[in-house]
């Protein structure tokens, strides 16, 4: 039996389904400012879109055999169908005949005046428009990331996202009325899969709640729609005129009365530049005021002592906030010092080789058929399907990489801006990886750490394949900058946790922008030492902070496992290997779990960072020695 309504209240934290990349590979920096949202703006040889011009495009499975892995449950093959199909079927959801049909259904179950198998059937019948939204929402969200200026895919993504909140409400509802039932047990075992017990004694979302809730979506995609096209500044040009309008706006003015690359326009833009900043970073450290305060209204109105409290439970996290501290702790002891240590300017400094579109998708999709044939196979079935987006970074389109599922398509999608340089085999393949766990597994993990696991494992597995595609020094530096970043997750997304834990103890009426400056500090103080100071608004560009709250810990914990696993595959080659297999082919989703099962060393316990990071340093040091 089909179990997606068991999975509903993940629309609460929509990014469970939406599976956001850190950064890959920076410029490493031992003396490092709080990184600025400067988004490259050479998107090098660009090959128009995402499509391959050659290479993988007649090989692979066809949807009807594409399935590596079908629960119990699918019965009736995968039926994928080509993106571009779907999105010509896309239609705004009734929301309001959706819940109808659900507040239908519970009073059915309520009334109890039809026999089990009659309510089991009106249940199994709420799927299709559950599913319809979920897609539709999907669609909208990715079309809404291609182009964030568009105004009919922004209405459609708003529409949805801030009606979410209602679906949940009813499905709660329906929850409340099956556990209340006499036939609890049958509800149970037929269908929901999971103890609802739980909601006997009512629901928890009351009306204020799910009010607060699709507010806070609400400042979610006013945050999103930040852009050079949105962002308003006023330029001076002399003390009688001024020029008023978006960043893009004011540029394509200037560059009319001054000619585009005059020195007197690259003064001028040079100033719109740092007026832009300002006012972006200033509008969205607001935006992020108004979303903690709401947040602490949502976990208030449900009952919680804290938003921290209530976004633990929600993330599914099975450690607490002391673990994450303590983890926090022995990062801010070992990590940032050894990432000094490692420090090669050198390595660098040396120009990145220029991928186009087309190398880097054919070259992709060799090395993962040549990780394992079955990885292969998935990256034929994503771009036969055109079930992805690799394109360059564009003033317009959203400065980030996701894979999310589409749940009526049976399919992952995967989603990335790139640069143009080597440095986007990185994140294709990190993407790739979710991308992966969505293809075998129906859907993304309801863990992060487990889904975060499957992202970064693939993308450091494939390090390992990567040397017949490019020169030897530029793989040596491939090698060297994706390591360094993974130090770079532990420091830098330590130092955001640890940011996320003291904003969200603020009480309300001190959550300002001061206090939240004041936070930022003291969350540098403790990872970086002396070595550099955060503010709000230099946190601002990190999207996690505001559409994933409590979403970025689930980096620098999975990343620990993942080094295990590209370190093991150094060491005896294939043991690496078994285990990512086994995390993406595991027995459940627990994250703790999860690494017992694949013979992985928890991050929690005593020795396991100290251990990784002292065989990480050994392993690069003799690629550092080579280029010193």
């Amino acid at each position: 039996m089909k179990k997606i309504i068991s999975l509903s209240l993940a629309l609460l934290i929509i990014l469970l389904n939406m599976m956001l990349a850190v950064a890959c590979a920076p410029d490493p920096d031992p003396d490092p400012e709080i990184p600025a949202d400067t988004p490259t703006d050479d998107p090098g040889e660009d090959d128009g879109g995402n499509q391959p011009t050659d290479g993988p495009t007649g090989s692979g499975p066809s949807y009807n055999n594409a399935g590596i892995i079908i629960p119990e449950y699918k019965d009736y093959g995968r039926g994928t169908r080509d993106f571009s199909v779907l999105a010509l079927d896309y239609a705004r959801p009734d929301i309001d005949k959706i819940c109808a049909e659900f507040d239908t259904v519970s009073a059915l179950i309520t009334e109890n005046s039809a026999p089990f198998a009659d309510q089991l059937a009106a249940v199994i019948a709420l799927e299709d428009g559950y599913n319809s939204f979920r897609t539709a929402y999907t669609v909208a969200e990715i079309y809404n990331s291609k182009d964030t200026t568009n105004l009919h895919w922004a209405e459609e993504y708003s529409y949805i996202s801030e009606a979410s909140p209602k679906l949940t409400g009813a499905v709660e509802d329906l929850y409340v009325a099956a556990a209340r039932s006499p036939f609890i047990h049958d509800f149970e075992d037929q269908y929901f899969g999971f103890d609802i017990s739980e909601y006997a004694d009512g629901g928890k979302y009351t009306d204020a709640a799910l009010e607060y809730m699709s507010d806070e979506a609400e400042l979610e995609n006013r945050y999103t729609s930040l852009s050079e096209a949105t962002v308003e500044i006023t330029y001076t040009v002399s003390a009688t005129e001024v020029i008023t309008g978006s960043y893009a706006d004011v540029l394509e003015e200037l560059a009319e009365r001054y000619g585009e690359g005059s020195a007197r326009y690259e003064v001028a833009a040079s100033m719109c530049q740092s007026l832009y900043s300002s006012a972006r970073s200033s509008t969205a450290a607001s935006i992020y005021v108004d979303l903690l305060k709401v947040r602490y209204l949502i976990a208030e109105e449900l009952g919680y002592d804290s938003y921290t409290e209530y976004a633990y439970e929600m993330m599914e996290y099975d450690y607490t906030p002391d673990d994450t501290m303590a983890l926090i702790g022995e990062i801010g002891e070992s990590v940032y010092s050894m990432y000094r240590l490692l420090y090669s300017e050198t390595l660098s400094s040396v120009a990145r080789p220029k991928w186009s579109t087309s190398t880097l998708m054919n070259n992709a999709y060799a090395i993962a058929g040549k990780i394992d044939s079955s990885f292969g196979e998935v990256f034929a079935y994503m771009l036969q399907h055109g079930l992805y987006d690799v394109s360059p970074w564009v003033a317009t389109r959203l400065d980030a990489s996701f894979t999310t599922y589409i749940e009526e398509n049976n399919s992952p999608y995967l989603f990335t801006t790139t640069s143009g340089y080597l440095d986007d085999y990185s994140t294709v393949m990190h993407e790739f990886g979710h991308f992966v766990d969505g293809y075998v597994n129906y859907g993304m993990s309801n863990s992060l750490e487990v889904a975060e696991l499957c992202s970064q494992g693939l993308e450091l597995l494939s390090l390992l394949y990567l040397r017949e595609y490019t020169t030897a020094s530029a793989y040596d530096q491939m090698i060297y900058l994706t390591l360094m970043n993974t130090l770079d997750v532990l420091w830098y997304q330590g130092l955001l946790s640890y940011f996320e834990h003291l904003a969200y103890a603020l009480p309300y009426d001190a959550i300002t922008v001061e206090a939240l400056d004041a936070a930022a500090e003291d969350a540098s103080r403790k990872i970086l030492g002396d070595y550099g100071v955060a503010s709000m608004q230099s946190l601002s560009h990190v999207i996690h902070l505001y559409i994933a709250p409590m979403y970025v810990q689930s980096y620098f914990t999975s990343v620990i496992p993942a080094l295990e696993i590209y370190l093991d595959e150094v060491d005896t080659a294939g043991t690496g290997l078994a285990a990512y297999k086994k995390v993406i082919w595991r027995e459940e989703d627990s994250f703790v779990a999860t690494l017992e099962y694949a013979s992985l060393a928890s991050p929690f316990a005593e020795g396991t960072l100290g251990s990784i990071i002292s065989r990480l340093a050994q392993h690069l040091a003799p690629v550092i020695t080579k280029y010193s």
